[in-house]
């Protein structure tokens, strides 16, 4: 198999389908994807969006074995969310999942490998790998498939066009309201632009909102709205 700059490459990785880059103007034919605005119902009834704990907003949005999580990276190395989340869902006893952030920077405590080791996550897609993760990769982890890294422009294209489905998308912010608006701009953990996870706001197909500061409804100068 050639790709489009010339290169011989495999029909297979492992149990893993070689799709060889085709050039600038690939069309990539995928499901278009649905959007949806309805609250859950438990929290329709009681005129919000909040939920009580991760493992609460996990269940509402029926994560279940091999489906695709995302995160965004703009906490860096200070980022808590990704272990605390990976944390609920194996104790949920949730497994074989897609691991597919933005980027993965040098988290700790708890370690991403952990997750893979133990079976929780069995593939993953990004655009980097740093520090530990990167290096068990490079030196050999066992996944189910081979692990997918594009650019920051690559990845938002992978997810409009369906190439990357996200289901459940875990999007953490500085600030949020009851109802989902939220920035990474105000708050004691103010980030920076929530830029990294628009694409995934937009298209997963149920979107998790996590902040350590609520404000008061409506959040009006917003990076991602309710809607």
């Amino acid at each position: 198999m050639i790709n489009a700059v010339g290169r011989e490459l495999p029909e297979r990785i492992g149990n893993y389908i070689v799709k060889p880059y085709a050039g600038p103007q690939e069309a990539i034919e995928a499901e278009a994807p649905v959007f949806s605005r309805r609250k859950p119902a438990k929290c329709a009834a009681a005129g919000t969006k909040l939920l009580p704990d991760l493992k609460a907003a996990i269940l509402a949005c029926g994560l279940k074995d091999g489906m695709t999580i995302s995160f965004h990276h703009s906490f860096r190395e200070g980022d808590k969310i990704i272990g605390q989340v990976l944390t609920a869902i194996k104790e949920l006893g949730i497994r074989g999942l897609c691991f597919a952030p933005s980027a993965v920077v040098n988290i700790k405590n708890p370690s991403i490998v952990d997750f893979v080791k133990d079976g929780t996550i069995n593939r993953i897609q990004a655009s980097g790998i740093r520090g530990e993760l990167g290096d068990a990769v490079v030196d050999g982890l066992e996944l189910a498939e081979p692990v997918i890294l594009r650019p920051h422009g690559a990845r938002p294209h992978a997810i409009e066009t369906g190439a990357l489905s996200i289901d459940v998308a875990f999007i953490g912010a500085s600030a949020a309201d009851e109802f989902g608006n939220c920035t990474g701009q105000i708050g004691p953990n103010a980030c920076g632009s929530l830029g990294y996870a628009f694409a995934d706001a937009m298209f997963a197909k149920k979107v998790v909102i996590i902040t350590d500061n609520l404000v008061p409804y409506p959040l009006q100068d917003f990076s991602i709205s309710e809607d």
